[in-house]
This record gives C-alpha cells, structure tokens and sequence, in this order.
C-alpha cells in the first residue's frame, strides 16, 4: 500500500523563471526507490503561480518520504514569496469507505 502525498507551492509572476531553474535541478535528481512521481501540475493565477505535485509513498516509509520531500523544497527558499505545503491526500472514493459509504458508479 501507499500514502498519497501532495505538495502544493505558489509564487509570485517575476519569480517564475528562477522557479523554473531550480525545478529543473530537482526533477534531475532520482527520487528514493520507495517513491514515485504521479504528476505535477501547474497552475496560473492572477498574482502568481500555483503547483501540485503529487507523489506515492511506501507507507512504512512515508516518514523518510516526507523528509525527501522537504528536502528538496529547501532548494527554493531563497526565492522572496516562494511559499509551499504538504498534504497527505486521499481518493474520494477511500474518504467515503472511510465513512462507510460506497462510492458513485463509475
């Protein structure tokens, strides 16, 4: 099984370029075995961007997954309104099991 895990960003418009660089660095470099990228998508906003990225972590490792996840966000803390946040995130189908609850068809 795997924890979903998402990591949303925003920053300002001047910033997207340097925003741009540092991604590319950090998309370079191999995530850990227990890990993988689902997508990362992006998002333009009047004042700014916003990004998602969503990963899948090994849920006995999703504690070392966490860390290389923030890890790899230090890289952009430089970057005057760089601001970002993890989630851990679920399917709505798996919230409603949760409750009891089938989900819609298909």
């Amino acid at each position: 099984m795997t924890t979903t895990v998402m990591i949303r960003n925003y920053f300002p418009n001047d910033k997207c370029v340097e925003v741009g660089k540092i991604f590319l660095k950090i998309m370079a470099k191999k995530l850990p075995p227990f890990m993988k990228r689902v997508e990362v998508y992006t998002e333009a906003r009047e004042k700014g961007m916003s990004g998602y990225a969503i990963y899948e972590i090994d849920d006995d490792k999703v504690g070392d997954g966490l860390r290389e996840l923030t890890n790899r966000q230090i890289a952009y803390h430089e970057i005057a309104g760089y601001r970002w946040r993890v989630a851990t995130v679920m399917k709505a189908a798996e919230s409603l099991a949760l409750l009891g609850l089938a989900p819609p068809p298909k």
